[in-house]
């Protein structure tokens, strides 16, 4: 099992929540051919990211670790 523990106490690394928002930017694509599905998904990654967000501002700042 991985000794590594990401989320302690309803904390989130800042660096994590770093990480995600750069690899899934909040953008819309450029690409006018997008699929309703596909924006959805877009749309779902934007609400993970901000309820990560939401956990670190319910507990204070986030950690650094």
């Amino acid at each position: 099992m991985n000794n590594i523990k990401i989320i302690q106490n309803n904390s989130v690394p800042q660096w994590l929540i770093n990480h995600l928002q750069d690899i899934f930017p909040d953008k819309i694509p450029r690409n006018i051919e997008i699929s309703i599905e596909e924006f959805a998904f877009l749309q779902g990654q934007q609400n993970l990211i901000d309820y990560l967000i939401s956990l670190n501002e319910d507990d204070g700042e986030a950690s650094e670790e």
